[in-house]
């Protein structure tokens, strides 16, 4: 047996399973971009509803952020230090693509006269809003045509959901419970929620994908708190991926997914040398702007092209996404560079 030591939080495979998981949202969103809403990706519907990759992607990054967020906010000197660490992370690169979107998408591929486009109030609610976490999805005449017209990027949902979950963290800081004897009196309230999140899923279905972001985040935390007691082996790695596997054929996936998601990452992410070379693991850290780019660029190939076939838009999707996030992965550094100086 294996027990997590300390070079973890350096040497490990997080970047690289982000990467790929990012370009898994891609592709899980591929199928309701060309085929309309009422369609899921291929895993989906083999799990009956139970398994979507978008959503197993989104909860595979909470559970990474809880993990790092909580060791960030031990490190910080203050909240100040803290909060705008975080700021950094997501508004700058976030901000660059909403001004990308209301100013250069919009015009380019809006159906509506630029006229209209630039004197209605959406486009600019748009950027205000998002840029605020305020999530905000229709801006007037773009993607009308597109079969997903609800929004021009579907993936924004989640920020609120994250930075929420980053206060979460500095309440339990400032509490004091981000640490071994006091983090147990959060046990039963984390208990209660996820029978609440089990009950309130009947009534608000729309629940079931943001509930359980919350819980592996907390996860995600204690993992952090506990990670010099954490065994990690190849039985119990398997073991994890054999319980999900049987929870999914017993159709029990949604109770199951929030204790064994995070063990068969932490798994996979410690006991695999995936990474051997620099270049890789520094290319594979634009993860999250894999993410920011890949719902909207997904809509401009559709546009462009009106294929609307999901493996056509994946694959064509694949390069320009990747050369847009280096590129927003460079600016965001230049923006962070010039705020600190």
């Amino acid at each position: 047996m294996k027990k997590i030591e300390r070079d973890y939080l350096k040497d490990n495979n997080v970047s690289i399973i982000k990467f790929l998981l990012s370009y898994l949202v891609i592709f899980s969103h591929s199928f309701p971009i060309t085929l309309t809403t009422s369609h899921t990706d291929p895993i989906n519907v083999l799990t009956k509803g139970q398994l979507d990759l978008g959503n197993f992607s989104v909860c595979v990054f909470l559970f990474f952020s809880g993990f790092f967020v909580t060791k960030s906010v031990l490190n910080s000197k203050n909240a100040k230090d803290f909060f705008l660490k975080r700021i950094l992370k997501i508004i700058p690169p976030l901000f660059i693509v909403l001004l990308f979107t209301v100013f250069i998408v919009g015009p380019i591929f809006k159906e509506i006269s630029l006229k209209d486009y630039f004197s209605n109030s959406t486009p600019y609610l748009y950027l205000l809003k998002n840029t605020f976490l305020i999530t905000t999805h229709k801006i007037k005449g773009l993607f009308i045509s597109n079969p997903y017209n609800l929004s021009p990027n579907g993936s924004l949902w989640t920020l609120p959901v994250e930075f929420i979950c980053y206060l979460i963290c500095f309440i339990f800081f400032k509490l004091n419970l981000l640490n071994k004897r006091n983090i147990k009196i959060t046990f039963l309230p984390f208990i209660l929620f996820f029978i609440f999140q089990n009950f309130a899923y009947e009534f608000m279905p729309i629940l079931s994908s943001v509930m359980p972001l919350f819980m592996l985040f907390y996860i995600g935390m204690l993992f952090y708190i506990y990670r010099d007691k954490i065994i990690v082996n190849h039985y119990l790695g398997i073991l994890s991926v054999v319980i999900l596997i049987s929870s999914m054929i017993l159709n029990k996936y949604f109770y199951v997914k929030i204790f064994m998601i995070p063990y068969m990452i932490f798994w996979l992410s410690m006991s695999f040398k995936i990474i051997t070379n620099k270049i890789l693991k520094k290319v594979s850290n634009i993860s999250y702007e894999i993410y920011l780019l890949g719902f909207l660029i997904q809509q401009i190939v559709v546009s462009m092209t009106k294929i609307y076939n999901p493996y056509i838009n994946f694959i064509v999707t694949i390069i320009p996404v990747f050369i847009c996030a280096y590129l927003l992965n460079k600016a965001n550094k230049f923006v962070i560079e010039r705020i600190k100086v």
